[in-house]
């Protein structure tokens, strides 16, 4: 008997950018007093879990935050190289008009 992948797994792997556009925008356009409701279920349920329910939540986002070591350094030094292009444009842009006002 084959091992199969559940069907949301598999769903939530192939169209990962697409469900989290939607729920980027779900999250947007939702009226604040939903968003504060849902904010506060949250610390409600965080408020009520017991020390192994928060030691494992704990644990899970720790093992994520180090899964997506590589992703963030490679976002960081993506992000810095194109501040650095930017800053380079702007001062070529200022040293040009400063000749052309002289």
């Amino acid at each position: 008997m084959e091992n199969k992948e559940p069907y949301h797994k598999k769903y939530y792997k192939e169209n990962k950018e697409k469900i989290l556009e939607r729920q980027k925008e779900k999250w947007a356009n939702m009226p604040k007093r939903t968003k504060n409701e849902v904010l506060k279920s949250f610390r409600e349920a965080r408020a009520k879990e017991t020390d192994e329910q928060r030691a494992k939540r704990l644990e899970s986002a720790k093992t994520r935050y180090e899964n997506n070591r590589e992703q963030r350094l490679a976002y960081q030094k993506e992000y810095a190289m194109k501040q650095k292009k930017e800053m380079e444009e702007l001062r070529k842009k200022i040293k040009k008009l400063e000749k052309s006002k002289a």
